[in-house]
């Protein structure tokens, strides 16, 4: 999602555009808590700029919060960063929030953002529990993930209020696009991440899947969710239905799959997809 905020310092006044995507509520929940304690805070979602071919930016702070997949920058926050606009004198900085490693997610970044002549200023990475189905983050983990995040959130804001540099070098060559494209290929087509089935006694047609859906890839036909050919694989319906009745069709996934941030609803999530 994209967040205006209107951030205030002591004796300064700055101008904060937090753009964020976010699936189980992860990039939701780090926005809202950068927001929240920056200022004043606006937030928009990068779901909901879908249909707009420039997004044009004018803050002097901006912030771009994302899951990482497939150790890399998701496609569809890829696409809209190349419809970015910014200021000259912008500071941007990135937050990629992953359950394992981040890869070249941020490296990667960074280039996208200089194609369009943004200069990244600083770039961070934080850790919460991994909504994968095939790499899912164990339970057990997930409070102290919380906890550690929320003290690293705290660390970032004074570095934003500051406007320290951070920018990353690089990284390990095994993180290579390459590597990232080879796992994408492999989750998809082999393990089939954007391929999914119903079960037709447990769904009760809510819709809910739907309406969660950040790219509107999913439409309700007699009652049954059907998807159509643009999943982002941010797996969305599937933790949020309130039946289990979503599951991958090449794989099995375990008992008690589900993961969603506990400080996100999904009422939430839907409404600022569509604001």
């Amino acid at each position: 999602m994209c967040i205006c905020v209107q951030v205030c310092t002591k004796g300064n006044s700055m101008t904060t555009e937090i753009f964020y995507f976010s699936g189980s509520g992860n990039s939701l929940f780090i926005a809202k808590y950068l927001g929240e304690r920056l200022g004043n805070s606006k937030l928009t979602s990068i779901a909901s700029l879908n249909n707009k071919t420039e997004i044009n930016c004018e803050a002097q702070t901006i912030g771009i919060v994302f899951p990482v997949y497939f150790i890399s920058i998701p496609e569809y926050v890829s696409d809209f960063l190349k419809r970015l606009k910014v200021g000259k004198e912008a500071y941007v900085f990135v937050i990629a929030n992953a359950g394992e490693t981040v890869g070249n997610t941020l490296i990667h970044t960074k280039k996208i953002l200089a194609n369009k002549s943004i200069t990244m200023s600083a770039a961070f990475k934080v850790y919460l529990p991994d909504n994968s189905i095939f790499f899912a983050t164990v339970k057990s983990k997930h409070e102290l993930m919380m906890l550690e995040c929320e003290n690293q959130l705290k660390e970032i804001i004074k570095k934003i209020v500051n406007k320290e540099l951070i920018v990353p070098d690089k990284e390990p060559i095994y993180y290579a696009k390459a590597t990232a494209n080879v796992v994408k290929f492999y989750c998809e087509y082999i393990l089939g991440f954007d391929d999914f089935i119903v079960d037709a006694k447990a769904c009760i047609g809510c819709g809910l899947c739907e309406r969660v859906c950040p790219v509107q890839n999913i439409k309700l036909k007699e009652g049954i969710p059907k998807w159509e050919d643009h999943c982002t694989m941010c797996f969305a319906c599937l933790h949020w239905c309130p039946k289990q009745a979503i599951e991958l069709k090449k794989q099995k996934v375990h008992q008690d799959f589900q993961y969603t941030n506990p400080k996100i609803q999904v009422q939430e999530m839907i409404e600022r997809n569509n604001d």
